[in-house]
């Protein structure tokens, strides 16, 4: 009887092992099974002036999509400046546009005609030069992007502290197009925004 025992314990050992190989054998394909299922969606931006992806632009960077601004219901600027590090949003004067932004720190709260933001704010390539025109609604946004640290050799003298690019969608001129959209919600808020695109004839 000692001898069966000790037999059966061993075959039982052996057949432990077996399995546990087969299940280290196959557990890589299915990781990589996974793996082929769960991929992030590429993030292109435009802040070395060319469309290139996020992982690839040697720069501290933050792309808002246009996706993103709708998930968060964000109007302009002060809706989602509590999403992007290192950066603050501040209200100047009594205009609704007038707003200076703060990157790592430096920024310029003055609506000064001679005062330079240290925060340049670029929209579709054009700069918003003053603190009086910096902030704007969102409507039809493809992205936001945020640069932090000194970017004066691509995106001119006033961005010593960062730049906020704004890309609209690019307009379709083969096709008509547009959408509509509206919020309701607390304290009286309602909003009704759209957009047309009509093509060349």
């Amino acid at each position: 009887p000692g001898v069966f025992s000790m037999r059966r314990i061993a075959t039982d050992i052996h057949a432990i092992l077996a399995a546990s190989v087969a299940a280290l054998a196959l557990a890589p394909v299915t990781v990589v099974h996974a793996q082929d299922k769960l991929q992030l969606e590429e993030i292109i931006v435009t802040a070395q002036k060319r469309a290139e992806s996020l992982q690839v632009v040697p720069i501290a960077a933050t792309a808002v999509t246009g996706e993103a601004l709708e998930i968060r219901f964000a109007k302009d600027f002060t809706d989602i400046s509590g999403a992007i590090p290192n950066t603050t949003l501040e209200l100047e004067g009594i205009s609704n546009y007038s707003a200076a932004f703060y990157i790592r720190g430096q920024g310029v709260l003055n609506r000064g005609p001679f005062i330079d933001p240290a925060v340049a704010v670029v929209t579709d390539g054009v700069t918003d030069g003053r603190v009086n025109t910096a902030m704007q609604d969102f409507l039809d946004i493809e992205a936001v992007e945020t640069l932090r640290g000194p970017q004066g050799t691509l995106q001119g003298r006033n961005a010593t502290a960062g730049a906020i690019l704004v890309r609209h969608y690019k307009p379709n001129v083969d096709e008509f197009e547009g959408n509509v959209g509206g919020t309701l919600g607390n304290y009286g808020r309602h909003e009704v925004k759209g957009m047309i695109n009509v093509p060349f004839m």
